[in-house]
């Protein structure tokens, strides 16, 4: 009786396996979807609506922008820009007279702005601003550089600095544009807000017509070498963000001013920070991945 136990048993372990060899499990009836990523449309300077300004909020609060320390920093943003933005003269005294859309601009400290480019569609500049008015004292800018800037492409943008060694540093997709260790480059606590799409002269200007994604500043330098960004890696959020814009269309309403909604801050910011309906969110396509064909080898 064992002995015919025995045999079923290794008969039915004998089919079992040679089984599995030879059948091919079906092809799995899907794809990998993976989700497009979200960011902010702004319409751009044609409108120069002080509605459409986004701005950060700075008056010697503990968790506002004055808590930025002067010698360490990084700002960071993506940006993709239209074919139709304003693109400002390179060789301007500043980016008020220059005429170029406006990245990211905070008074008495710096602007970010687009400038013409001989191999390019545009480049960036970074000037520092004097403290107490406008006057642009240096800069650095990407129109000689090797990294070209093109229309409906995402660019990283970074500027930062470090006071272990006194540089201040300027990235483009990662690549150092330009540093200096003159101190000039520290900016004062004492200053104004933080606007990401316009610059204010008198009155709000330059506005930048694109799309804008993953807002960061921290309070130290994140960036001491060249890097690699990656949009779609989420940033990182520690004890050294200050604040953050995902800009993903995880908005609240802002009753009762209508025609605005609140951002999702992230950082130890604790200011609101509105943004006007009359900018959309961009939705870029699914990316569809074949799950292809599985066989049990």
């Amino acid at each position: 009786m064992k002995k015919i136990i025995l045999s079923i048993f290794v008969l039915n372990l004998f089919f079992l396996t040679n089984s599995c060899k030879k059948k091919d499990l079906p092809e799995y009836p899907g794809s990998l979807i993976v989700h497009g990523l979200v960011s902010l449309k702004m319409p751009g300077s044609d409108i120069n609506d002080p509605d459409l300004r986004i701005y950060a909020f700075s008056g010697s609060h503990q968790n506002d922008l004055s808590s930025l320390p002067e010698g360490d920093w990084t700002y960071e943003l993506w940006i993709k820009a239209d074919p139709d933005v304003l693109i400002g003269n390179r060789d301007a005294v500043s980016g008020a007279y220059a005429g170029g859309a406006c990245i990211g601009d905070r008074r008495h400290n710096f602007e970010l702005y687009i400038i013409n480019d001989d191999d390019g569609d545009y480049a960036i500049k970074y000037g520092k601003l004097q403290a107490g008015d406008d006057a642009q004292i240096a800069s650095m800018q990407s129109d000689s550089a090797a990294e070209n800037l093109h229309f409906d492409e995402w660019v990283h943008v970074a500027i930062s600095r470090s006071s272990s060694d006194g540089l201040a540093k300027f990235y483009i997709n990662g690549k150092l544009i330009d540093s200096s260790s003159d101190p000039i480059w520290m900016q004062a606590q004492s200053d104004t807000w933080l606007g990401f799409n316009y610059m204010y002269r008198g009155s709000s200007m330059d506005f930048f017509k694109g799309s804008v994604d993953n807002i960061r500043l921290s309070t130290i330098d994140r960036y001491p070498t060249e890097f690699t960004p990656d949009r779609e890696t989420p940033l990182i959020v520690d004890q050294y963000t200050l604040l953050q814009l995902n800009l993903d269309d995880n908005v609240t309403e802002f009753s009762p001013q209508n025609d605005f909604v609140k951002l999702k801050v992230l950082g130890t910011y604790d200011y609101y920070i509105k943004a006007s309906k009359q900018n959309t969110w961009e939705h870029e396509p699914d990316t569809y991945l074949p799950l292809g064909d599985y066989k049990n080898n």
